[in-house]
């Protein structure tokens, strides 16, 4: 799969995702997870943006250790993916504002202006996804069957290792 059809099929599955899990590593060495608010997931190009305070913990994991991985499940459709990457903290005020949206209004009264905003970047170079087409009871129904019969399971759905 070229890049573009990698960076493509990623969009497509994230595009409706708001939120994803953001994790990065601590001061002991140890993987730490949180939920973040998603930035323009349906405009997808290879990087992720997300909203965060300047003095967050995150910050400083980041600011240690940029590597990070940024996860996405939406259960009902069957859609997972997980993308591993480099992140970077900025607070140039041009991206800010492209980024913006109202709903980090929320967390920043102050708006892009609010001088503890920071935008986190993350350039992802690879990802691994997960997309069934089946509802969650016809994925049973066929692993199930499989598990009975002893034979293979019907298509359940889509896994790609990617490398942007």
């Amino acid at each position: 799969m070229s890049r573009s059809e990698a960076v493509s099929k990623l969009a497509d599955i994230i595009s409706d995702h708001r939120f994803a899990m953001l994790t990065t590593i601590d001061t002991d060495g140890a993987p730490w997870n949180r939920p973040m608010g998603l930035q323009d997931p349906g405009e997808f190009d290879g990087t992720l943006y997300l909203f965060t305070g300047k003095d967050s913990e995150k910050v400083a994991h980041i600011e240690r250790n940029p590597k990070v991985s940024v996860a996405f499940s939406k259960p009902d459709d069957q859609e997972y993916v997980t993308m591993t990457g480099t992140a970077r903290v900025t607070h140039d005020m041009a991206k800010i504002k492209e980024h913006w949206s109202p709903s980090v209004r929320a967390w920043f009264p102050d708006g892009p202006d609010d001088e503890n905003l920071r935008l986190i970047e993350v350039d992802v170079d690879r990802a691994e996804y997960w997309d069934s087409p089946a509802s969650v009871v016809a994925h049973v129904y066929s692993l199930a069957k499989a598990m009975i019969t002893g034979e293979p399971a019907d298509d359940v759905g889509e896994n790609e290792k990617v490398s942007l």
